[in-house]
């Protein structure tokens, strides 16, 4: 019985912490341009989310690379959470991403939203 005022203890500052919010798909990619060489490859996406509130829209690598050869990312933020008053609407985002390292040539890329899914080749 002593030990439960102890695990009490463990437990509350782990409820202290609020959860934070999971990232989601941007809705839509509207452009992409990639470039690369010497085992770097440059990616620029431009896309929109659907209302304001929306942070840290970033490229996320997702593996494995299938097919191989093509380079595979989701364009991925975190929403504002539920009940919070934003802009309505399609409003525009963008994220690039370096990756440095590539053993294999990436002949092209693809990223994915929520809404669609473009790929593009890599401009060497």
């Amino acid at each position: 019985m002593r030990a439960a005022p102890f695990l009490l203890t463990l437990l509350l500052p782990v409820g202290a912490f609020a959860a934070t919010p999971l990232e989601k798909p941007v809705a839509r990619i509207d452009t992409i341009t990639a470039s690369g060489g010497d085992g770097t490859l440059i990616i620029h996406v431009t896309g929109a989310v659907a209302g304001g509130g929306w942070k840290g829209v970033h490229l996320r690598p997702v593996r494995p690379h299938i097919p191989p050869g093509v380079f595979v990312v989701e364009m991925v933020g975190t929403p504002p959470p539920d009940g919070t008053p934003v802009i309505e609407g399609l409003l525009p985002v963008s994220a690039d991403l370096t990756v440095h390292g590539l053993r294999n040539k990436m002949g092209a890329v693809r990223v994915s939203s929520q809404g669609n899914e473009i790929t593009t080749q890599v401009l060497n």
